[in-house]
């Protein structure tokens, strides 16, 4: 029975391992800041920089010197400890418990109003939200940043650490030596605690914070300032109240182009708003009007395939730009480049595809016949009409009928053949100029895809339940 049950505990525990999300182990090194309209969506600023940049170029707050404390949960057990015979105040008025070993360490970083301010800052009524790599964020008002009491102190994002003692011994620079950073810190006084350290206490958090703002271990009977220590900073969003501003047209550049075939060319998109404003930061999907000719990636590279005239078009919801590109067939196909001292190449036309018409044929009566026909095509996909096909025509099925040396086809009873010039037609290329007809299709090899770490969950979970259902059966039929 023991041993049962341990299979059980073991199948179940690996399951769960693999479900249990990874932790990254270092710290982050860079911030990305954005300012968003009041729709929430549409973004009017961005920027990126690392903590290398954020010490060269803005304020540097902290000394490296002075320790920064956050307040943990007050429990009554714990207060009756500290102050037998005072009414418990889950607040501790006083910060003189659960404090010491929230030590964050002699912090330096970047003020989180610094970092708003590179994107445009805010304004009263504005939301700004710090988020962690893990998608967790906290939101906070416009005075928290910019007009913060000094029991709350400065919102610092920190990139250094030294003799922190709140998450093990830490010291040193994102990522490596300070590996729980960048870090949210507040830089709090010192006016209420006996100790005269800088701690962000729980009664501090209740007089700067809005209500929605608070932080708890276990709502509503255990608040914390522990929560606001954010470890893996990695995102600054400014959510504004400015309108967000109406896209009114979407030019292309180059205008309209030739380019030949094989060549390719970065397009650009430029998006205006009714005054003619620029709008920087709109997204663009690009597409193209005929892939074949010539086709378009997510970020406008083109690249030309095929002779041809095809539109560009870059759109952001209803409006969109285009231009034309005219793909000219390249003619050094048509030439042959002898190899010399200079290292000029050869040009020849090579046959590369071949392929039977029509691809399927249905006979119904005996003696019936069809005429195929094979067409070669070169690696430049271009119809070879010098080619003669002189090989032996084969099919799949003699029984159904027989095909001769110029594809002429006679049918002996009811049934379906796959004609073909031997040897076997060579792939098709993927990107044909015309619509040639292509041969009867041979079914694809397919591999079997490798479970993922998802797959690996279900299984181990589910066999820790089947091996729990086999011990229940067998202990109901020993009884």
């Amino acid at each position: 029975m023991r041993k049962d049950l341990f299979l059980i505990i073991i199948y179940i525990c690996f399951g769960l391992l693999f479900i249990t999300p990874l932790v990254s182990a270092d710290g982050t090194t860079e911030v990305h800041i954005a300012m968003y309209a009041n729709d929430g969506t549409t973004l009017l600023n961005e920027t990126t920089v690392d903590h290398e940049w954020l010490m060269r170029n803005l304020e540097v707050y902290g000394d490296g010197v002075t320790h920064y404390y956050h307040q943990g949960p007050i429990f009554e057990d714990y207060w009756n400890e500290v102050h037998p015979n005072e009414t418990y105040d889950n607040r501790n008025p006083s910060e003189d418990m659960n404090v010491l070993g929230k030590d964050l360490g002699a912090v330096k970083g970047t003020n989180v109003k610094d970092l708003c301010d590179l994107v445009g800052g805010m304004s009263e009524g504005d939301t700004v939200e710090v988020k962690a790599n893990d998608g967790f964020g906290l939101k906070f008002p416009y005075s928290n940043v910019y007009e913060p009491d000094p029991r709350q102190g400065p919102m610092v994002v920190t990139w250094y650490t030294l003799d922190a003692n709140e998450s093990g011994e830490i010291s040193g620079y994102v990522p490596d030596g300070y590996s729980n950073g960048m870090r949210l810190v507040f830089f709090a006084d010192t006016a209420t605690n006996p100790w005269g350290k800088h701690v962000f206490g729980i009664g501090d958090m209740c007089a700067c914070l809005p209500e929605d703002c608070w932080h708890y271990y276990q709502y509503p009977d255990y608040p914390t300032t522990t929560g606001y220590t954010m470890k893996y900073v990695n995102r600054i969003h400014i959510y504004s109240r400015t309108d967000s501003p109406e896209l009114s047209a979407i030019t292309v550049s180059p205008a309209d182009i030739t380019l030949d075939e094989g060549e390719t060319q970065q397009f650009n998109a430029t998006a205006y708003d009714t005054d003619g404003k620029e709008l920087p930061f709109i997204r663009f999907t690009w597409s193209s009007s005929a892939e074949y000719i010539g086709s378009i990636d997510e970020n406008g590279l083109f690249d030309a395939k095929a002779a041809g005239t095809v539109t560009i078009r870059a759109e952001n919801g209803t409006v969109s730009g285009i231009m034309n590109v005219t793909v000219h067939e390249d003619d050094r196909r048509d030439r042959t480049y002898s190899s010399d001292s200079y290292g000029d190449s050869q040009f020849s036309p090579v046959l590369t595809a071949i392929y039977v018409s029509p691809q399927s044929v249905t006979v119904n009566a005996r003696d019936a016949t069809q005429q195929f026909n094979a067409t070669a095509y070169d690696q430049n996909n271009h119809e070879m009409v010098d080619i003669v096909f002189n090989w032996t025509w084969t099919n799949t099925n003699t029984t159904v009928g027989t095909i001769n040396t110029t594809g002429f086809f006679i049918a002996i009873p009811r049934g379906n053949a796959t004609p073909a010039p031997s040897p076997p037609p060579l792939p098709r290329p993927t990107n044909v100029p015309s619509a040639p007809p292509t041969p009867t299709e041979t079914p694809a090899l397919t591999a079997t895809p490798t479970p993922s770490a998802q797959g690996f969950e279900a299984l181990f979970v589910f066999a820790g339940f089947v091996a729990g259902a086999y011990v229940h059966k067998r202990r109901r039929s020993i009884k």
